[in-house]
């Protein structure tokens, strides 16, 4: 009887790990082209630049996406999240990480040596604009 609960608690737990895959954003097409059209020119002046999505949930129907360039100086709360993250899309055959706004926000940094809870900002620099959930480009980001 104990070999059975074993098996089935060791079936259960890799169940639960394979579950934990990525998950695939799929944005409207309005939206995938004015990424891919940023990327494409972008890539011109330099080819071996990778990039990131911050999504952004601004009202009921209105969404910020801003994109930006994954460098060595990128801040340690954003280079732990994408490698930690499981949230990416796939626009012109590229995979792109996705982060959510709230990541940033309440992501868990611990406890400071005073005992309150470590809080960072978060800066992006990136091309951004606002979008519909049907697909209506709204403004870019100044």
């Amino acid at each position: 009887m104990k070999k059975i609960s074993c098996y089935f608690l060791s079936v259960l737990f890799c169940f639960s790990c394979a579950t934990q895959k990525q998950i695939n954003y799929i944005f409207p097409k309005t939206v995938e082209d004015k990424v891919q059209n940023y990327v494409q020119t972008y890539l011109q002046n330099k080819p071996q630049t990778r990039f990131y999505l911050t999504l952004d949930k601004i009202e009921e129907d209105q969404y910020s996406l801003q994109l930006n360039e994954i460098t060595l100086k990128s801040n340690d709360i954003t280079s732990d999240i994408l490698k930690n993250g499981n949230r990416f899309t796939m626009i012109a055959g590229r995979k792109i990480p996705v982060i959510n706004s709230n990541d940033l926000i309440f992501i868990d940094l611990g406890k400071s040596p005073r005992g309150g809870i470590i809080r960072k900002a978060t800066l992006n620099h990136g091309y951004g604009f606002y979008f519909t959930y049907h697909g209506e480009i709204l403004k870019e980001m100044k």
